[in-house]
């Protein structure tokens, strides 16, 4: 039963996922990049943020202890916009 409720909730963040990064794309970079909250300051960084969180929590499902993400270092290597 608990297996199942996990398995449900990772479909439905992944469907969400999907659909927040689709629509994302979708954006001029001048949108993407352009101040839009105080707390994140834009877009991207808001994406970016949830991204981090999603990885901490998967690290600590492997059972390791996951360091700061270093954004900076991530989305140059990955190439974001």
């Amino acid at each position: 039963m608990i297996i199942e409720a996990i398995r449900l909730l990772c479909s439905y963040s992944a469907r969400a996922n999907r659909r927040i990064n689709d629509t994302a794309q979708q954006l001029l970079t001048e949108k993407f990049l352009q101040e839009a909250s105080p707390s994140h300051e834009t877009l991207r960084n808001t994406l970016v943020h949830r991204m981090s969180g999603q990885w901490i929590w998967l690290e600590r499902w492997k059972a390791t202890s996951p360091g700061d993400l270093d954004l900076v270092v991530y989305l140059a290597e990955q190439g974001v916009r």
